[in-house]
């Protein structure tokens, strides 16, 4: 291959070129995100039954709906949870599945069920289930001049348009300032008065009020339709509706009950920067650039702001993850930038001169704009982690290339005295080095393939670091073999002859090569003198890794990944004294200016949301998230909860990695009886509160049970009144204690929804409803006449999960308890539950591993590092044509470890899926250093006079490019490992275990390698096949 690349040395230059101006142009076509897809499809299905309760839908529905979806293609998990009035099912698919498929199969499926489906709970919803942190983008559009509804009326015509077109945005919502609300409250005297009954009304409302297609009728010529004209014209005009007939005198809606249709203010209110706002938000489609989708809301703002909006107007991003994204991700590429920075210095520092460094700086751009190419044929998107695998590339990508020229410059010394540097020359030092190259480079690229294998959560989490890694290695290895040789040929071939010019900075790089070498021949010499120093120093090197594992290793808390640092505090509060929403918003105008006064230095915004007419929350951006526990803390010290307001204060990140969420404690209760079943889970829930050690103790379904009232008909009543059945009472029964929605009309842009009900407090107690007055003939009969009426105990909320039911305790452990003491605490709550709850025969309370998700990443990980070391030896194998060297260089693997767990434990890192990669990634960087240092064994056998010299000549020749691409490895990933910036503490436990783990495995196996192959009977043969 070299003969060939040299042969056309200026048209394979000439292709690298347009290869690295490929990529860096197609770079800037990948699409930015935060983050890859780290969950399945998930769809909610909302279903709303009005008076039915949990227990009444669940018997009647949840067979036939949720046995249609789990028959969906691809569902693996359906989750529905069942209370009065309303069911929520989540539908979660298998990792294969497009969220867009996803959502249309439960649509179909859905749109089967509907004709089985009660008259009130057909208008469901389905949508992408929302995440418990969905990223979202919210602006606030303010004025100086306009009141919030002028404000409105002007920007909204000019938005709605062109936000509807953010392709990336599933949806955005411009909110209403003010909302047009129906109310219709039926007086009971006035329908007693008039003989109606509320089920009578709420048919004549929704017959009444709008025009009816009757029906047609066609003859040969034509056809005819016939349409009922009648109803009203605006919504304002509901109480003309005609209910009823008196004497030949119409009833009309205003007769028989209270009619109220006005603007009011909405249910949710906001304020930016302590004014009244208009508020936009969008929600990015599922698997969405939410970057991409941020711009173009943003380049719409400018465009009206430029155009169409007057000067007072002006916008404000409240919550903008594009924001977050882009802090992160510069901040990653900058700590890889200084990781390169680092690199070379070491180059600089060890190699000397100057065109050295300039040939192997070159690598870097260039094999790294290679693979951007292969990032773009594989559709891999630029976000931290594919950032994290291209940071971990910039020090191992000039490895091969750093073999390679510090090869030629060794060469060059030992030839400089016959003059310019010639092809040969060149050709020769890359043949010598070649074979180990290629090898060492595959036994880092084969470390990622069993990623494949792992678990679909690992591989969601970890597949474009990985990709990104193997592309980058990829194209550093074709760099090293073919542009280096040639650099290095045009820089060095004009050499005069007399020998290597020795500049200032290259005698000094020499000297302290030099003396690093000859220290390290020292002590390898005195180390290999001893037979049984060198016993003792591979006893105590596994000795030290069988401690570390035994003691250190359960001490270091574990997770799925890092979350990053957020700059965004909230700060919740509720007051129990206010009755509207307007109320609380002129009550939290003093907390809002004292926020703005005492943070002036430290937030760019707050935002204000009222939620209810009791609660709502402060949000505060900070300049840096440096300062998050110094403002978190001081909100906590400023605003403690009073008898007139509640405070809470936690920190809030909008861009979130989406996983799942794992508790401390999950405790499970079986049994058949669901009232028995929610007791033991309310007895359970107190023990676990009496033990003091966790907090947030709480169960699902909730522990408390519902009051029942029973009503069971008289039927031989009941037929004496005619007109009355059971279904008419039980209609009328509903009506009364839930309404019913009559009417759905536009009225402008805005559609209104009006529900006939009775006034709040009707039904308070149990008289209420058994004194429920009922019209007939002229007079009245109270409900209980119809029924037998008893008191009962049922459920408030029926959790199932793939058609079982399911009660559950869920608690957290308290945040000064250590990881480590998980297990423990989870036996011992268990043991306390069972002591202190008396458990029925078939019932059985058992304990839920919390951490599946973490365990199955943990041991898919640890089953992907034995394929890979499985690969590392087939290519060993088939490299030194031996099948005891290959373990002999694998013995070395289990070394980086001692240096991954003492570098995790004394930084308090985690066990993380960036933390076993990094693992996993030192074996194969482990083994590069083994092979260089046996190749070159193997080749000076045969002129060695001894074992002990060969050794010791490999050992020395291979020190260099060993400490040199060591160096450049771990100061490549220091920036990583230091977390410098924003975003960069989502791999920092990867950089920690990539430059902990290597340092210490390099010193090992500097020593390790030399001390077996002295121990092992006989000399080794030279090697005869190469690469």
């Amino acid at each position: 291959m070299l003969e060939f690349v040299f042969a056309r040395r200026k048209g394979i230059l000439l292709l690298f070129v347009v290869l690295a101006v490929s990529g860096a142009v197609l770079v800037t076509q990948l699409p930015t995100q935060l983050y890859p897809r780290t969950r399945k499809p998930a769809i909610g299905v909302t279903i709303r039954h009005p008076a039915a309760t949990a227990i009444d839908f669940y018997d009647g529905y949840s067979d036939i709906i949720e046995n249609s979806l789990r028959g969906l293609r691809g569902a693996e998990v359906v989750e529905a949870t069942y209370q009065t009035n309303s069911t929520r099912i989540r539908i979660e698919f298998d990792w294969n599945v497009e969220a867009e498929e996803a959502l249309s199969r439960v649509e179909s499926a859905m749109a089967a069920l509907r004709g089985r489906l009660p008259d009130e709970s057909r208008d469901y919803s389905v949508s992408y289930w929302r995440t418990e942190n969905p990223g979202f983008l919210a602006v606030a559009v303010s004025s100086t001049e306009l009141d919030s509804v002028e404000l409105y009326q002007l920007i909204e015509p000019v938005l709605r348009g062109p936000l509807n077109r953010v392709e990336d945005a599933e949806e955005v919502d411009i909110v209403s300032v003010e909302e047009l609300r129906g109310e219709v409250l039926l007086n009971q005297d006035a329908l007693l008065r008039f003989g109606l009954t509320p089920t009578a009304v709420v048919q004549a409302v929704q017959n009444g009020y709008r025009p009816q297609s009757v029906g047609s009728f066609r003859n040969p010529a034509e056809q005819f339709n016939v349409r009922l004209m009648h109803g009203i014209d605006s919504v304002f005009d509901i109480g003309q509706i005609q209910v009823g007939s008196m004497e030949g005198t119409p009833i009309r809606l205003a007769d028989i009950a209270e009619v109220s249709v006005r603007r009011d203010l909405p249910r949710r209110l906001f304020r930016a920067n302590g004014r009244r706002s208009v508020m936009i938000f969008a929600t990015p489609v599922d698997g969405g650039n939410i970057k991409q989708m941020s711009e173009d809301v943003a380049a719409v703002l400018r465009q009206a702001a430029a155009d169409e909006f007057p000067s007072h107007i002006r916008y404000d991003f409240m919550v903008d993850p594009a924001d977050f994204i882009n802090n992160a991700i510069g901040n990653v590429v900058r700590a890889a930038l200084l990781g390169a920075v680092f690199a070379m210095l070491v180059v600089v520092l060890l190699l000397g001169d100057l065109r050295n460094i300039v040939i192997i700086a070159l690598s870097i751009p260039l094999s790294m704009s290679i693979s951007f190419i292969a990032l773009y044929l594989f559709n891999v998107s630029i976000n931290l982690i594919s950032l994290g695998g291209m940071t971990l590339s910039v020090g191992m990508i000039i490895d091969s290339s750093i073999v390679v020229m510090e090869n030629i410059h060794r060469h060059r010394r030992e030839q400089g005295q016959t003059g310019p540097v010639t092809a040969a020359l060149v050709k020769e030092s890359v043949r010598e080095v070649r074979s180990a190259v290629v090898i060492a480079t595959l036994t880092s690229i084969v470390v990622f393939l069993p990623l494949s294998f792992t678990s679909p959560l690992t591989s969601a989490v970890l597949g474009d670091l990985a990709r990104a890694v193997v592309f980058a290695l990829s194209a550093a290895l074709l760099v090293a073999l073919t542009v280096i040789p040639l650099i290095a040929f045009y820089l060095f071939r004009d050499d005069p002859p007399g020998g290597v010019r020795q500049r200032r900075l290259a005698q000094l790089s020499e000297r302290l090569l030099g003396a690093l070498t000859r220290g390290y021949g020292a002590l390898l010499r005195g180390l290999l003198g001893s037979r049984v120093a060198s016993l003792l120093f591979i006893a105590a090197s596994f000795a030290t890794l069988v401690l570390l594992a035994t003691f250190l290793l359960p001490r270091i808390p574990a997770e799925i990944i890092a979350e990053p640092e957020s700059d965004k505090v909230m700060l919740w509060f509720s007051n129990r004294d206010t009755n509207d929403q307007e109320e609380l918003l002129e009550a939290i105008q003093p907390i809002e200016a004292q926020i703005l006064e005492r943070y002036a230095e430290d937030i760019t915004t707050l935002f204000t949301q009222i939620r209810s007419s009791s609660a709502g929350n402060f949000l505060l951006s900070l300049r840096s998230s440096r300062d998050m526990r110094r403002v978190e803390q001081d909100l906590r010290d400023n605003f403690s909860s009073t008898t007139e307001w509640r405070f809470g204060v936690f920190p809030w990140d909008p861009a979130a990695l989406p996983l799942p969420r794992a508790r401390d404690l999950h405790l499970s209760i079986r049994g058949s009886d669901a009232i028995t079943a929610i007791e033991l889970l309310a007895d359970a829930a107190e023990a676990i509160r009496d033990l003091d050690t966790y907090g947030n103790v709480f169960t699902n379904p909730p522990t408390g049970l519902s009051e029942e009232i029973v009503l069971r008909p008289r039927n031989y009543v009941i037929e004496q009144f005619p007109g009355y059945g059971v279904s008419q009472l039980v209609s009328i029964g509903r009506t009364a204690l839930a309404g019913s929605q009559a009417i759905e009309m536009t009225e402008g842009t805005a559609n209104v929804q009006v529900r006939l009900q009775y006034p709040g407090g009707s039904f308070e107690t149990r008289e209420d409803l058994e004194n429920y007055l009922l019209p007939y003939n002229g007079g009245a009969i109270p409900l209980r006449h119809f029924f037998d009426i008893e008191r009962s105990r049922g459920v408030s909320r029926i959790v199932s999960v793939d058609g079982e039911r399911q009660f559950n305790l869920y608690a957290n452990m308290r945040a000064e308890t250590p990881d480590h003491q998980r297990e423990a605490l989870q036996r011992q709550a268990l043991a306390s539950v069972v002591s202190e709850v008396d458990t029925p025969a078939g019932y059985t309370i058992t304990a839920e591993n919390t951490r599946a998700d973490i365990d199955e990443a943990i041991r898919s990980l640890l089953l992907a590092l034995v394929a890979s070391l499985v690969v590392i030896y087939l290519l060993l194998a088939l490299q030194f044509n031996s099948l005891s060297v290959p373990l002999l260089i694998l013995v070395t693997v289990p070394l980086g470890f001692i240096g991954v767990i003492a570098s995790l434990f004394v930084f308090e890192s985690t066990l993380s899926l960036n933390s076993m990669l990094g693992t996993i990634l030192l074996g194969g960087v482990v083994v590069n250093n083994a092979i260089l240092m046996i190749d070159f064994y193997y080749r000076s056998a045969r002129q060695a006079e001894s074992k002990l010299d060969a050794i010791l000549r490999a050992a020395s020749l291979r020190f260099a490019p060993i400490i040199i691409t060591m160096a450049t490895t771990i100061l490549g990933m220091l920036p990583i490992a230091l977390a410098l910036g924003d975003g960069t503490n989502i791999i920092q436990p990867l950089g920690i275990a990539v430059s902990g783990g290597l340092a210490v495995s390099t010193l090992f196996t500097l020593f390790m390698v030399p001390c077996i192959l002295n121990l092992l009977p006989g000399k080794l043969q030279p090697l005869t096949e190469s690469i």
